[in-house]
């Protein structure tokens, strides 16, 4: 029962990052970027900056943000593919699952973005979420083959 609830919550989780993801999306354009700019401005004063750079610094927030929205993503839905009978046994079926399916979105995001005013869609977007989705993942990969790693090493010293 407790892989169910698991299942569950990782699946309701990637639900969540889909919706907040298509809510940003919604955003026009001028909306989005005056808040883009009022969070570039609260960061840069945190760390004693300037806002003579804003505009440039916002540019690099902005696309730092696709990064770790589809990392977070690709990390889901990986932890949710090694949860799939057929994909459980292959690293690189669930590898190969999860970036598809988080680069599928990312294309779908961008398309949305067509229909929002002052917003476009963009191939550089759909290929920073990708590296979002791989980092999420080979980081997922990584934990992943630690833990399995680890339990086999005390199951081996237990006998």
């Amino acid at each position: 029962m407790k892989n169910k609830k698991t299942s569950v919550l990782l699946a309701i989780s990637v639900l969540l990052v889909f919706i907040a993801i298509f809510i940003f999306s919604s955003q026009t354009g001028e909306k989005s970027g005056n808040i883009s700019q009022n969070f570039t401005g609260k960061f840069l004063c945190f760390f004693g900056l300037t806002d003579s750079r804003i505009n440039h610094a916002e540019h690099i927030l902005r696309k730092c943000a696709h990064v770790v929205e589809f990392a977070l993503l690709g990390a889901l839905i990986c932890m949710l593919a090694f949860r799939i009978p057929k994909i459980r046994d292959s690293c690189y079926l669930a590898m190969a699952f999860s970036l598809a399916f988080t680069v599928i979105y990312a294309v779908t995001d961008e398309i949305h973005q067509a229909f929002v005013p002052g917003r476009g869609p963009s191939v550089w977007d759909v290929l920073l979420d990708g590296v979002g989705a791989l980092i999420g993942i080979s980081v997922t990969m990584a934990v992943r083959f630690f833990i399995l790693h680890k339990r086999k090493n005390k199951s081996r010293n237990t006998h």
